[in-house]
């Protein structure tokens, strides 16, 4: 009976607000148009040179959604855009080892559900679809990629994503893929593992300096023959949300960093977020500060120079570290059940404001997978969602081979918060409940990706 009523509120909010207009006065609103994608990724894979030379590529994609307003993921539900702060960007690594290779795709949004990463990398790839691998920074200035932050009050009443432009984002990223391909070139790569020290990201549940945070970056750079920076990749934990809930489009501090990145001489920044779970975010939004950190002006002005401090830490991480010219590639992945009880999510799926393909299981479970990713000495533990800092230290310590290892959330998936069960009835955790699939998410992931990294050692 709950369940129908809070239905017929749904449909009765929807006719209320069933009109809503998406179009920007004066601008020409461009549709779809379908362009064929060449399968270089297959063709790539079909020429195996078998040398162990690295060969990498990097390319970069405005996404931008500047031809029409879109509903702005993050935060409560109905927040339409009003114009560009900055770009949001879908960036591309293309990596190749002689024997295997795997792109990297890293975009500006919140979260990209496995159903539409399979439609992304079906543009990519008809043979080696688990050889893509897909990020969110999780950005909460950035057009809804998943449904849930459409129109509504409190809870969402429609269904967020503009489908059109999501169709077109995901065949602009698909053919950066392959400019990425053709522009591959013998790299050398350096590896680095620095802390970001208190000041910049803070566990807002706790008392300043106080609760689980991992602050530790990790950093990939390909460089070129020639000593030229062709890419700078960090793996380091913070809600991308320091600008709170304006309503410009923006990249938030990711797309600072990527500007500061390329000042200093980093090439193309990408950022992979880590184990931000259970709040772990920019310090400018603990409760106490805001007062001094009202406005956007103040609010841009310190994501700016968060961005030039990561890309300052990243320089520092590389000072020292060897350059390989060969670094083996493995990627593996499995498929992983995770019980859904999350009421609101079910409802949302019912409804269409979340869709999840065919990926419901009988006994309400939802199938997602994990990923595995070794790159030379590294390690890449891939989580389908948002990773509390104590899932992020199990999994560091089930890969003590690894020199650094990368704990990586949003990948190919976005399943919301992930504790472990003894957090589940934490009082500082009541938030985090209510956007969890259940108790058991963290202890699976964890599980299975302890298995898939042990396999095979």
């Amino acid at each position: 009976m709950k369940r129908v009523v809070l239905v017929l509120i749904f449909t009765f909010i929807v006719i209320g607000c069933a009109t809503y207009n998406m179009e920007i006065p004066g601008v020409t609103m461009h549709r779809f148009a379908p362009t064929p994608v060449p399968h270089r990724f297959d063709d790539a894979m079909a020429q195996r040179r078998g040398d162990g030379v690295l060969f990498a590529g990097a390319a970069e994609v405005d996404i931008t959604p500047y031809d029409r307003k879109v509903w702005i993921a993050g935060f409560g539900p109905g927040r339409k855009s009003r114009g560009v702060l900055s770009p949001v960007t879908a960036r591309v690594v293309y990596l190749d080892d002689g024997k295997e290779a795997v792109v990297l795709i890293a975009l500006d949004v919140v979260g990209m559900l496995n159903p539409d990463v399979n439609r992304l990398r079906a543009l990519i790839t008809a043979k080696y679809p688990h050889n893509v691998l897909v990020f969110a920074t999780h950005n909460h200035e950035g057009p809804d990629t998943m449904g849930y932050w459409g129109p509504g009050f409190l809870i969402p009443v429609d269904r967020g994503v503009d489908e059109d432009w999501l169709k077109s984002t995901l065949q602009s990223v698909a053919l950066t893929v392959n400019k990425a391909i053709d522009g591959a070139e013998p790299v050398r790569v350096a590896f680095g593992y620095r802390e970001v020290e208190p000041g910049w990201s803070t566990n807002l549940w706790f008392p300043e300096g106080q609760g689980p945070i991992d602050r530790w970056m990790g950093v990939v750079r390909l460089e070129k023959a020639n000593g030229e920076a062709l890419a700078t990749i960090i793996n380091w934990a913070c809600h991308a949300e320091t600008l709170l809930d304006q309503s410009r489009i923006s990249a938030d501090f990711p797309g600072y960093f990527y500007e500061s990145c390329r000042a200093h001489g980093g090439g193309m920044g990408m950022l992979l977020q880590g184990a931000l779970g259970g709040m772990i975010t920019g310090e400018p939004n603990r409760y106490e500060l805001r007062s001094q950190y009202r406005g956007t002006d103040r609010r841009v002005a310190w994501a700016k120079q968060l961005g030039e401090h990561l890309a300052l830490v990243a320089d520092e991480a590389l000072k020292d570290a060897p350059r390989l010219t060969q670094a083996p590639i493995r990627v593996q992945t499995a498929p992983l059940e995770i019980p859904m009880h999350n009421f609101l999510f079910r409802v949302a799926v019912d409804n269409g404001i979340l869709r999840v393909g065919d990926r419901t299981l009988h006994g309400g479970a939802f199938l997602t997978e994990i990923s595995t990713l070794d790159l030379g000495p590294a390690t890449f533990a891939l989580a389908p969602g948002e990773p509390f800092p104590s899932v992020g230290e199990q999994l560091k310590k089930a890969m003590p081979w690894a020199k650094p290892p990368f704990v990586v959330g949003l990948a190919n998936d976005e399943l919301a918060y992930m504790m472990m069960p003894d957090q589940w009835s934490d009082d500082h955790y009541g938030y985090e409940r209510s956007m969890s699939c259940g108790p058991q998410t963290g202890q699976l992931v964890v599980d299975a990706l302890t298995a898939l990294l042990q396999r095979g050692r």
